[in-house]
């Protein structure tokens, strides 16, 4: 039985670039506590790359999906470095093992998503529709965990679901994840990591269409 329940910090990809993340991350983990957190990271730049040369190429949807999310653990791996040796992950007893020394642990989530696959038959759509955003919403459904904190590059422009993603700030998969996320009770913050003093914004309703 697993004891504790984290909170899922999703960190953009194009954090990566910031030349504090490892203080500005702390600090995230330092306002969540006594919460434990389990890191996901976006693709980033290595994502971008493997849609390129998609777009050229043709990969398979499977290959697509699956480089892709290859190179965000490639990034966890990455944030591991940069932030003082935070560990990786790929399960949750090593998640309870590490957390009993640490306020955060990274996720390898090539490695999570395909043991719960094999194991519960539990899996995303394989598309560009889904990005780390839906797979940080998937793994908090499954984990589970009762909250998700998107650390994000930019600011918050509205609390409706519909509206960011039609903006790109979420991707286009995650509405369909609202449901099951709010009948779970998991709660949606949003973190602007670059800003002077970041500060945690509550969203999560979709409006009805017409």
């Amino acid at each position: 039985m697993f004891l504790k329940t984290p909170v899922v910090v999703k960190l953009g990809g194009s954090l990566l670039t910031l030349p504090d993340l490892a203080e500005r991350l702390h600090a995230v983990l330092k306002l969540l506590h006594p919460h434990k957190a389990l890191i996901i990271v976006g693709g980033g730049a290595a994502a971008d790359e493997i849609r390129q040369l998609d777009q050229r190429r043709g990969l398979t949807a499977t290959q697509a999906h699956w480089d892709a999310i290859s190179a965000m653990t490639l990034n966890a791996e990455i944030v591991s470095r940069v932030c003082g040796r935070l560990p990786v992950v790929s399960n949750r007893f090593d998640a309870e093992t590490a957390w009993q020394h640490h306020k955060g642990v990274l996720l390898n989530a090539a490695a999570f998503l395909r043991t719960e696959h094999a194991k519960y038959s539990r899996s995303l759509p394989e598309s560009w529709s889904v990005t780390s955003d839906s797979i940080a919403a998937f793994v908090a459904l499954h984990w589970p965990s009762q909250e998700i904190v998107f650390c994000k590059s930019c600011n918050l422009i509205s609390s409706d679901i519909n509206q960011i993603c039609q903006e790109s700030l979420l991707d286009a998969w995650f509405p369909n994840l609202l449901t099951p996320l709010q009948q779970s009770g998991v709660k949606l913050r949003w973190l602007n990591l670059r800003a002077a003093i970041p500060q945690m914004q509550s969203f999560g309703h979709a409006t009805q269409s017409e």
